[in-house]
């Protein structure tokens, strides 16, 4: 056990993931608005990645050197996983202790959600994991792969080559569902700004309507945020 994390029993920790662009940061930003009291500061992640439009340093990612990163698998402080090209760590002393009632929200690559969950366990912390799918479960992975690829260029926030290698590798992700205790299909993609708002990104530009409440977002957004 790692001693010198102190951390509540009772708090609960919620892990979710899936491909890229499937909606992962819409979500997230939706649900902090629209239940400030439900979730609290989420922990800041460590990537390899390069920013992509809108994020800040230190806000949204520590964003750092892959040697950096790599180099912290020695220390019991950090989980760290690969992610495709990159690296990502999160700092077990970041993830806040919480109010009764609150959440601590975590957006991980797949394979890194399995590492912050046994972690997580071994903390006594209670866990919830989400995966959320772009397709129903039992998909083609041809389906799944052009589904993504589609909402990625759509995005257009990274170059093509990452599009192809994220399209290409989301059908491998996908099965890792299977280790989540919660899958929710989520047809308002990333790309969708008319679903998401301000919260969604198309051709590299954040959408342009303020989300305040539940019913700002589109029908296909709303119905997932509730789920959620």
């Amino acid at each position: 056990p790692r001693e010198s994390v102190v951390m509540n029993p009772g708090n609960r920790l919620v892990i979710f993931s899936g491909p890229s662009g499937v909606g992962k940061g819409p979500l997230q930003a939706a649900v902090k608005e629209i239940c400030p009291a439900l979730v609290a500061d989420r922990p800041i992640l460590y990537t390899s990645r390069d920013p992509r439009v809108g994020e800040k340093q230190d806000v949204d990612y520590h964003f750092r050197s892959k040697e950096l990163i790599k180099s912290l698998r020695g220390d019991p402080r950090f989980a760290v996983a690969k992610v495709r090209k990159d690296w990502q760590a999160i700092d077990v002393d970041a993830i806040p202790v919480v109010a009764d009632g609150q959440v601590v929200l975590a957006e991980v690559f797949h394979s890194f959600g399995k590492v912050l969950k046994d972690m997580a366990a071994e903390l006594s912390m209670n866990v919830t994991s989400v995966f959320l799918l772009p397709l129903p479960p039992g998909s083609e992975d041809s389906a799944t792969e052009e589904e993504i690829r589609k909402r990625l260029n759509n995005r257009n926030a990274d170059p093509p080559e990452s599009i192809e290698e994220r399209a290409k590798c989301a059908p491998v992700e996908v099965e890792a569902a299977i280790d989540y205790t919660h899958k929710i299909v989520n047809p308002a993609g990333e790309d969708n700004t008319g679903q998401w708002g301000e919260f969604g990104t198309r051709c590299n530009v954040k959408g342009k309507e303020k989300i305040k409440l539940l019913g700002d977002l589109g029908s296909d957004a709303r119905c997932l945020v509730e789920i959620f």
